[in-house]
């Protein structure tokens, strides 16, 4: 309701605003009429009435926005020294040898430091290094006099083996001709990793 009230007088003030703005246009000769200046000082006063109002209820909010004005700046730039000091916190976990030792440190922006760079760091390896140190795995030792067989890699889709949908039966996997006695022989003279899906 108050909001209401506020719309139709802001309202009533342009419109008066208005009316005084055409009036003080007109010449000199149309503005010397008696009761046009008794309305003139009529709306002056109402004017200036509603004008104190507007002022009296702005001047009321300033304080209010000036508090949130100040509080949102000291937010902002707690925040930039925060992030800046963490980077710096950064900087020693990475650069220097006891980072515990380097000035201004605080132990809670360390911690967070060291597990920055923890979670980079095995990021780093996940991506970049493989996931074993060796494809084939470990050889059992071989008695004295033995030499270490040669390795046979075989790819086993596609080449070897091919495998096939038919509806209502599903997968079928066929093997090329010859292949089991190919390994057979094979195995006798060399070591065989094959290598398929």
């Amino acid at each position: 309701m108050l909001k209401l009230v506020n719309t139709y007088r802001a309202s009533a003030l342009a419109m008066q605003r208005a009316k005084l703005l055409v009036h003080s246009a007109r010449p000199f000769s149309q503005q010397t009429d008696k009761g046009s200046e008794t309305k003139k000082d009529a709306a002056d006063h109402e004017e200036d009435h509603w004008d104190e109002e507007y002022k009296q209820r702005t001047n009321e909010f300033k304080t209010h926005r000036k508090i949130m004005f100040a509080f949102g700046k000291t937010l902002k730039y707690t925040m930039w020294a925060s992030i800046v000091y963490y980077f710096y916190h950064l900087y020693c976990v990475i650069k220097k040898d006891k980072p515990e030792t380097a000035p201004g440190v605080n132990e809670r922006f360390l911690y967070w430091a060291w597990w920055t760079k923890t979670a980079y760091s095995d990021l780093k390896e996940l991506l970049t290094l493989p996931p074993v140190n060796a494809l084939l795995g470990e050889r059992p030792p071989l008695p004295p006099g033995y030499q270490a067989p040669k390795t046979l890699v075989l790819n086993v889709n596609g080449t070897l083996v091919h495998s096939e949908y038919k509806f209502g039966v599903g997968f079928e996997i066929l093997k090329r001709p010859g292949l089991t006695a190919f390994i057979n022989r094979m195995s006798r003279n060399y070591e065989i990793a094959l290598f398929g899906d």
